[in-house]
């Protein structure tokens, strides 16, 4: 059931990124292949502000919880990270250690 589930998402994302606009948020886990999505918004950015794409390195920045309708300026909006190995500690607003018996 898990599969169906995230294959419909997967398939709603992409026929309105392809009928409408490109989304807001994107689903990073909702791609097969993430590395072609970030190599494309490296390629983006430095095409855009005329720099070499080699000189060009993700910088992230942890976004509160909330709606976001509008893409930012530069960059990406993403959603759906998943850690291997750690948990996201809300209250740090940081990586930490993964909770005991919990994977």
């Amino acid at each position: 059931a898990g599969y169906v589930h995230d294959l419909l998402a997967r398939l709603k994302m992409l026929s309105s990124w392809l009928m409408e606009k490109p989304p807001a948020v994107y689903w990073i886990s909702g791609f097969y292949f993430t590395q072609a999505f970030l190599t494309g918004t490296l390629q983006n950015f430095a095409r855009r502000n005329k720099v070499p794409i080699d000189s060009v390195a993700f910088d992230y920045v942890v976004m509160p919880e909330g709606k976001y309708v509008e893409s930012p300026e530069r960059g990406a909006y993403i959603d759906g990270f998943f850690f291997d190995g750690a948990r996201w500690d809300y209250g740090t607003a940081e990586l930490a250690d993964p909770l005991p018996k919990q994977l």
